[in-house]
């Protein structure tokens, strides 16, 4: 199954939504494992910003969840989604 960047984005997401810290961390170490010769074009630039976004929430969630840097991070992963941002609230 090819991932897209808005499905993965989407899935981390879903992951932090739901509070399952190991599942989080799954979703955001698979994002860096993701096939980027399968993209072309804009979703080429979407799954380097998926990459760079899921590196830095790694890096956050691992300090802490409620680290000031999540937010940023997932109102990207919610653009990305082609989400709204207000769906990141918590």
């Amino acid at each position: 199954m090819n991932v897209t960047p808005a499905l993965q984005a989407e899935r981390i997401l879903a992951a932090w939504e739901s509070g399952d810290e190991p599942l989080l961390h799954q979703e955001l170490r698979k994002s860096q494992k993701l096939d980027y010769a399968l993209v072309h074009g804009l979703d080429e630039e979407r799954m380097e910003l998926l990459q760079a976004v899921s590196e830095g929430m790694l890096r956050a969630v691992s300090e802490d969840r409620r680290n000031p840097a999540v937010r940023p991070c997932l109102d990207l992963l919610a653009h990305l989604a082609r989400r709204r941002s207000s769906a990141s609230g918590n």
